[in-house]
């Protein structure tokens, strides 16, 4: 069994209802005010296409998924953890 860890306590969930055309813009500015971010999609396409979108908002966004390969995922995760990317885009599934 995992021990607790302070991380955890630092976690913050916000669940925003925006227009679907307002969604990327949106996020893009809460992961600048926020910082490193994990944004959940329902599908594959979905991730790739939202990450795609960030980085036009010029958020740098990294991807994991199912149809990656494990070095993507793992390339993914270290980015995100160094602060190469500050916003994770995973599918729920990932979770």
């Amino acid at each position: 069994v995992e021990q607790e860890r302070d991380s955890i306590t630092r976690a913050e969930h916000r669940f925003l209802t925006v227009e679907r055309t307002e969604r990327v813009a949106v996020c893009a500015r809460l992961v600048g005010q926020l910082g490193s971010s994990i944004v959940f999609v329902r599908t594959k396409h979905g991730a790739d296409r939202v990450a795609k979108q960030l980085g036009r908002e010029g958020v740098r966004a990294a991807v994991i998924h199912g149809g990656r390969r494990q070095n993507q995922r793992d390339r993914a995760l270290a980015s995100f953890h160094t602060g190469a990317v500050s916003t994770l885009v995973a599918t729920d599934v990932a979770a």
